[in-house]
């Protein structure tokens, strides 16, 4: 049996900090980029009237790339016979990241702007492919439901980070240039922090990786491997599933929440308003992270991801009708806890039928939900700009509950884990 028969002790909870300091950078980064400057520079770059279809396209290719990079970096990280097979790959993919981050900054044009948003997914998902791995590789299994509330716990301190160091920037310099300096900074100090703390992972032995690593392995090879993942790993394949229909509700409010404050409430300072309510919701986001991940290791998983599904969906509706700004404020602190807390539980339950060895593989597989997710929230700037043109700032309403339906639809999948959960904590 999975259960945990004692509490958690701090130098636990420090251990399980130091693995996952790396996830501060990423949240920073992609959190303040996607939400705060990615749509200026969109708008920068295209007429308004196709702001949204644009900041959507830009959306698609960019996270449509990184779906693909993580399993094969990931892959590749499994594989290589280096003396350490995650650092390399995270200090790799930070270098690439700080350099396509400032490319990124200064190109004139939308396909130049696309072509520098898409390096710099490669980049950042070749090192977020070996971070991940870090809790299987690292964390016994019975303490693997503590380590993923304290990893998410770290993700939405990262996430309040950076939309406030960025604000500060937006408000002390009058301009997003200092905003990226500062996340540039913010990744460069995580990378530095896990070469220092995180001890060396070393490789597998020869007879249990693959002599062809990555890209160097035939794609249609490489394809196979993971369909049959799939296809072996039922309980992950779902899991998986569950969570792209989650988040493929939550995204959309991320990816347009500029342009929705903007539209739908007359913001002329929409980054700054929006940043501040969102380093608010991380907040409550934290405590239901650690309380989630806690509770993982001794209930019932999937009971923790209902309770989540459901509050997170109900959240989005609020935000889709919600007439003032405070009741859309309240609605969105809802969906964080409800996200919070179901990422937390998500990421125990995925590491439950992972092998020994190939967490970076799994784990890069298992983002294709959030990438694949967070892509396909693009097709909502499409919808957004046709149904502004009959409903006004009121085609939110229609994309959002859209939405919410995508994220109760996550319900049904998670139905088929109950045998799984049972057997993951020794308690469903």
């Amino acid at each position: 049996m999975g259960h945990i028969e004692h509490a958690p002790s701090w130098g636990e909870v420090r251990r399980a900090a130091e693995i996952n300091v790396f996830g501060i950078g990423l949240a920073a980064l992609w959190t303040a980029l996607n939400t705060l400057l990615l749509p200026g520079r969109v708008a920068d770059v295209v007429p308004a009237a196709l702001r949204g279809s644009s900041l959507g396209l830009i959306s698609f290719l960019g996270v449509g790339v990184a779906t693909l990079v993580q399993p094969v970096a990931g892959h590749a990280s499994d594989s290589v016979p280096l003396a350490d097979r995650r650092r390399p790959f995270i200090w790799g993919g930070t270098a690439l990241t700080i350099f396509w981050l400032a490319i990124f900054w200064i190109v004139p044009d939308f396909w130049l702007l696309a072509a520098a948003y898409i390096l710099l997914q490669i980049g950042s998902n070749g090192a977020q492919a070996a971070f991940q791995a870090l809790i299987p590789d690292l964390v016994p299994e019975e303490r693997r439901g503590l380590a993923s509330g304290v990893k998410n716990a770290i993700f939405v301190v990262g996430v309040a980070f950076g939309l406030l160091g960025v604000r500060l920037a937006l408000a002390l310099t009058g301009s997003a240039t200092g905003g990226l300096v500062f996340l540039m900074v913010v990744m460069a100090l995580s990378a530095i922090l896990t070469i220092w703390w995180v001890p060396v992972v070393p490789p597998l032995p020869a007879k249990q990786r693959s002599h062809r690593a990555g890209l160097i392995l035939g794609l249609r090879q490489l394809l196979r491997r993971f369909v049959a993942v799939f296809h072996t790993h039922v309980h992950f394949a779902r899991a998986v599933l569950t969570q792209f229909l989650f988040l493929l509700g939550v995204f959309p409010l991320i990816h347009f929440l500029i342009y929705f404050l903007q539209d739908r409430f007359d913001l002329d300072d929409a980054a700054q308003e929006a940043a501040g309510a969102l380093a608010v919701a991380v907040v409550l986001a934290v405590a239901a992270a650690l309380i989630a991940g806690a509770l993982a290791d001794r209930f019932s998983r999937r009971l923790i991801l209902n309770v989540a599904i459901v509050a997170t969906g109900l959240g989005v509706l609020g935000i889709a009708f919600g007439p003032t700004l405070g009741l859309v404020t309240i609605a969105g602190n809802v969906v964080a806890m409800g996200t919070g807390a179901f990422l937390a539980v998500m990421w125990a339950l995925l590491s439950d039928d992972i092998p020994a060895g190939q967490g970076a593989q799994f784990y890069g597989l298992a983002n294709i939900s959030i990438a694949g997710a967070s892509a396909l929230a693009g097709a909502w700037g499409p919808l957004l700009d046709a149904a502004g043109h009959f409903l006004g700032n009121q085609s939110y309403v229609v994309a959002f509950a859209l939405a919410a339906l995508f994220t109760f639809a996550s319900l049904f999948p998670l139905r088929g884990l109950a045998a799984w959960s049972a057997a993951g904590t020794g308690n469903d």
